[in-house]
């Protein structure tokens, strides 16, 4: 039963990293962090220039990353609220389920699942 809810959990972290669309906060952060670098090593740029595009940079990459991290954090809140529901739900010790969790077959296991379950979400997401 424990395994069952840890790999529920784990289907669950990956719709909610999709759902979040965290990938994109991701890939803004280094994009912009980049764009800052072209900045910083263009020689066509006077030294007020630069201050003043990478001052500009640096506050979209703050406002970004302030994103992802409010996103990861959501995230990870809902899997925590989640992870008390089931065990109050199912009358099991923490203990127990921590100790699970830390398996190495079940590590493995996880890593096999969450990788099959997204290749098969987006298999059936390009026929549909």
């Amino acid at each position: 039963m424990v395994y069952i809810l840890i790999y529920l959990l784990c289907i669950l972290f990956i719709e909610l990293f999709i759902l979040f669309d965290i990938n994109s906060n991701i890939k803004s952060v280094l994009h912009l962090s980049r764009e800052a670098f072209k900045i910083i090593v263009s020689k066509e740029l006077t030294d007020e220039e630069k201050e003043k595009l990478v001052r500009n940079s640096s506050l979209e990459i703050f406002k970004t990353t302030l994103l992802f991290i409010t996103k990861v954090m959501l995230v990870f809140l809902v899997l925590f609220v989640v992870y008390k529901v089931l065990l109050i739900s199912f009358s099991l010790s923490e203990d127990r389920f921590i100790e699970v969790s830390f398996f190495l077959h079940t590590i493995v296991s996880l890593t096999v699942m969450g990788v099959l379950y997204s290749w098969l979400r987006s298999v059936v997401i390009r026929r549909l």
